[in-house]
């Protein structure tokens, strides 16, 4: 596999994405219940993992449960969640460097930022108006998961996944913006 290669509409199945978060990204996975951002595991996303077969095993159960990331240290991740529905404009946060943005199904998006080494960042709801920061103790649902609207979650653009990961940001740049 390579870092998602696959277009909208690709053959690839949930459970090939959730291998992906983990192993290119580093990013530890959980199953949710299908159509839902509902944890499909007893402790949620203190279940996440980066291990390829216990992912393999959940999505054996059930190919179409959605895809969770946990946030924070484990996944040397933060997100910026912006819900338009509760006043979230992306134009106050879209700048952040070296963010990945990500359409959620409820037509908000998710800007995914690499967490910035030693630093700990907690979630917290509100951060902006109608903005929330996901990190520490919290999770987001990923690509292409499908929301309770029945719509997908979706990558802006598949072809313009930032190399991020393995350099990570200084505080000072997550902290100029």
């Amino acid at each position: 596999m390579s870092k998602f290669t696959g277009t909208r509409g690709s053959k690839w199945e949930l459970a090939d994405y959730a291998v992906e978060y983990a192993y290119f990204y580093g990013f530890a996975v959980f199953p949710c219940k299908p159509r839902s951002k509902l944890p499909a595991t007893k402790h949620g996303f203190k279940d996440a993992t980066k291990s390829r077969s216990q992912i393999v095993k959940w999505w054996s159960q059930c190919p179409e449960y959605n895809i969770g990331i946990a946030t924070g240290v484990v996944s040397g991740l933060y997100v910026i969640d912006v819900d338009p529905r509760n006043g979230g404009k992306i134009s106050d946060v879209r700048d952040v460097p070296g963010s990945w943005p990500i359409i959620t199904g409820g037509g908000g998006w998710h800007l995914y930022c690499p967490l910035p080494k030693n630093m700990l960042i907690r979630s917290k709801s509100n951060w902006l108006p109608g903005i929330d920061m996901k990190a520490e103790g919290g999770y987001v649902i990923a690509p292409p998961s499908i929301h309770p609207s029945g719509e997908r979650y979706d990558f802006k653009d598949a072809w313009a996944v930032p190399d991020m990961w393995g350099n990570g940001v200084t505080v000072q740049e997550a902290a100029s913006w």
